[in-house]
């Protein structure tokens, strides 16, 4: 299964929990992404990852 994430919604997020304002679960949750289809680890899976490009790239 693929699951297309767009660069806007990434990019809300790691704000998001960068600013600490949100937890994770709930940033996906609010964009109607099933944890029960993707893997309730996942989003955090996905942060760090989006992070870590944040931090280095911009």
């Amino acid at each position: 299964m693929y699951i297309f994430i767009s660069k806007e919604f990434k990019l809300y997020a790691v704000r998001e929990n960068l600013e600490k304002t949100r937890f994770t679960k709930d940033i996906f949750l609010e964009a109607c992404i099933d944890l029960k289809i993707i893997g309730f680890d996942k989003p955090k899976d996905c942060l760090r990852k989006w992070r870590k490009i944040y931090l280095k790239q911009g």
